[in-house]
């Protein structure tokens, strides 16, 4: 478990080793989601980071999975 701090701005900082194992950086959007128990905190996968890297069909098998876990946050 990974504690941070809420800025007077209402930023928190991800800790490093949390941002490198889930490919977080700069610029990069996250989902908050409000649950029973409290926030999840999802990255949200730009397409153009997945450009190039897949082969035809591993693109599209990547994208029906992205849409997946997406219905399972909403």
């Amino acid at each position: 478990m990974e504690v941070s701090e809420i800025s007077d701005n209402g930023q928190i900082s991800i800790p490093l080793e949390l941002r490198k194992k889930y490919n977080l950086n700069t610029g990069d959007t996250i989902i908050l989601k409000e649950k029973e128990d409290g926030l999840l905190i999802v990255p949200q996968t730009r397409i153009s980071k997945l450009m190039g890297i897949y082969s035809e069909n591993g693109f599209l098998e990547e994208l029906k999975s992205l849409r997946r876990e997406e219905r399972i946050i909403q």
